[in-house]
């Protein structure tokens, strides 16, 4: 994301400041992940463009956050880039690149969820007016020692264009943009490399000492995930959240709102991944209305365990929260994740919207995997953006309707958890007062961590 040149002025800093001699496969390196075609920027066969593939391109979170994959990277080079400045170079620019974004997120208020596509046009007319600075303040050449050999290991990763490089790289250092920087400025040029640099030398003594690396997933940012399902608005995967020491996998749990008809494309998906076991959440007079499309199919087991039996007479609930607990304790739980636990096949589980019901069971199953409360609450709060469909489709429908006991807050997760504990003590002494087991728990996390 970065440009060429604040990644060689990063560099170059990392490189006098740690006094580094015959540099230039490490120059080389930190800017190598950049040498790829525009016009091979289209979905591959890796199902991942140019970019994405040079980068490593990693998901997490149910693929609700983004950032570039340092572990498999280490994984592949680990050994190599202690002894190789090219694959030191190569690692150090995908860690710039994700401070890159966090710079620019927080420095211009780019929120990634949203469409800035003119503000990052902006932003890139800025790095070309600035890159005549950078030449001067860091002393920049061009000369970067643009070879290698046709048998080198990286070109494992992607048959990166050296020419083209070359060429982009002549440009920088011959053009003088026109006009005044608008966001980024040189002080927040010098601002962004000096924060660089610092991580960059952190991490090369952090690799050198065998001390605990820079932590991608805790600096990955947001993505809005699009719908596995194309007949739905909120079909997620509960794989990708870290869970301890290891993480939930991809490809065992769905979440998701109610398909009221599958696509031909959605069931063979679920069929041909095993998806076969479904558990419905909604009460009788929602079936009613809107049977769904696995009650008769054959091809899936279909369960319906209702979480809601109505208001309680008497009881008024001041707070969202309050509903969540007498769902989140309901006299079907057990059965739900009981379900989950010993079922032969993966698990699809829906309520209406995929929202409360939905959320209330999948904070459930990540908190029984070991999944941290913050990244829970993430869970639960992309619904927020996936869901947006259905909100304004209720607002259309009704301009008074109040969206705010409709649109979830992390109060809704939060006071349920807060008043379970109260209740019980922790939501491991709920599980066993219900019958679910640590066995069960445990089942639970082999089907989703194994």
């Amino acid at each position: 994301m970065a440009s060429r040149m604040i990644h060689l002025a990063v560099i170059s800093e990392v490189i006098r400041r740690l006094g580094i001699d015959g540099a230039e496969r490490l120059r080389l390196g930190a800017i190598l992940p950049d040498a790829y075609r525009q016009e091979e920027n289209a979905v591959s066969l890796a199902r991942k463009n140019a970019r994405e593939i040079t980068h490593f391109k990693t998901e997490y979170c149910g693929h609700s956050k983004t950032t570039y994959g340092l572990t498999a990277f280490r994984g592949k080079y680990g050994r190599i880039m202690r002894r190789d400045g090219l694959y030191l170079g190569y690692y150090l620019h995908l860690v710039k690149d994700i401070e890159h974004r966090k710079y620019m997120f927080a420095r211009f208020d780019i929120d990634p969820r949203e469409n800035n596509v003119e503000k990052v046009k902006r932003l890139h007319k800025d790095y070309a007016l600035i890159n005549a600075y950078l030449k001067d303040r860091y002393a920049l050449s061009p000369d970067v020692g643009l070879f290698l050999s046709p048998s080198e290991k990286i070109f494992e990763i992607y048959p990166f264009d050296l020419p083209l490089m070359e060429e982009g790289l002549k440009g920088d250092f011959r053009k003088k943009g026109r006009g005044k920087c608008v966001y980024f400025t040189p002080e927040r040029a010098d601002e962004l490399i000096e924060k660089c640099v610092e991580v960059c030398i952190k991490e090369t003594k952090a690799l050198e000492d065998r001390r605990r690396p820079y932590d991608e997933y805790a600096n990955a940012w947001y993505t809005v995930p699009d719908s596995l399902l194309e007949s739905t608005c909120n079909t997620r995967d509960l794989g990708g959240y870290r869970a301890g020491k290891g993480f939930t996998r991809y490809g065992r749990i769905l979440r998701t709102d109610l398909p009221t008809e599958l696509t031909p494309r959605d069931r063979e998906l679920l069929i041909n991944n095993g998806f076969t076991t479904v558990i419905d959440l909604r009460r009788e007079t929602e079936l009613e209305k809107k049977p769904g499309p696995f009650v008769n199919d054959p091809a899936f087991e279909y369960h319906n365990y209702t979480i809601y039996d109505g208001p309680v007479p008497g009881v008024v609930n001041k707070h969202l929260y309050e509903a969540y607990f007498r769902e989140g304790t309901h006299r079907n739980i057990p059965k739900i994740l009981k379900t989950v636990a010993n079922s032969k096949n993966r698990v699809v589980f829906h309520c209406a919207a995929g929202k409360d019901r939905t959320g209330i069971i999948a904070c459930y199953l990540l908190y029984i995997c070991g999944v941290t409360r913050r990244d829970i609450v993430h869970d639960y709060m992309v619904t927020r953006e996936t869901d947006k469909p259905i909100f304004d489709r209720l607002l259309a429908a009704d301009p008074n309707r109040d969206m705010t006991k409709i649109i979830p807050t992390e109060e809704n997760l939060t006071g349920m958890i807060r008043l379970i504990k109260r209740a019980y003590g922790s939501l491991d002494a709920y599980f066993d007062s219900v019958g679910v087991t640590e066995k069960v728990r445990a089942k639970i996390r082999k089907k989703m961590m194994e």
